[in-house]
């Protein structure tokens, strides 16, 4: 395949990456939260991103053990976090009012720069059959 034709593909691929790595956490993994309001799943949620000052690309309510007596207390369950393709990095679990978050930022760091480097792999090797072909 020569450079012309190659270009257009290589950028094609670049953004068909992107929009999977952002669009699959946020439609592919759903919460598992039967018989909670949506007060108490906002409530899960906004309590759990207190712990962390990088926000997850998707914070998904995997397992709900007990629904709670009162509608503003929170419910005992695990919530994951979720970064590019929904790969997870991290776990909160809430179990009688008290929480524990274990996260494994090793890996988050890990997606992020091999998701970096393959689009900028991807986008040089456009850049360079655009400007390279005779």
């Amino acid at each position: 395949m020569d450079r012309a034709r190659f270009a257009p593909v290589a950028f094609v691929a670049a953004v068909l990456m992107a929009i999977a790595a952002f669009a699959l956490p946020l439609f592919a993994f759903g919460d598992q939260a039967k018989g909670l309001t949506e007060r108490q799943r906002a409530g899960l949620t906004t309590e759990a991103r207190h712990w962390s000052k990088i926000p997850p690309l998707r914070l998904q309510i995997a397992e709900v053990r007990t629904l709670p007596e009162q509608p503003a207390a929170l419910a005992d369950s695990t919530l994951v976090w979720r970064t590019l393709f929904g790969i997870p990095y991290g776990e909160t679990r809430f179990e009688d009012g008290q929480s524990s978050t274990e996260w494994d930022h090793g890996r988050a760091g890990w997606v992020w720069f091999l998701f970096a480097a393959v689009e900028a792999g991807l986008l040089g090797a456009a850049t360079w059959g655009i400007y390279t072909d005779p």
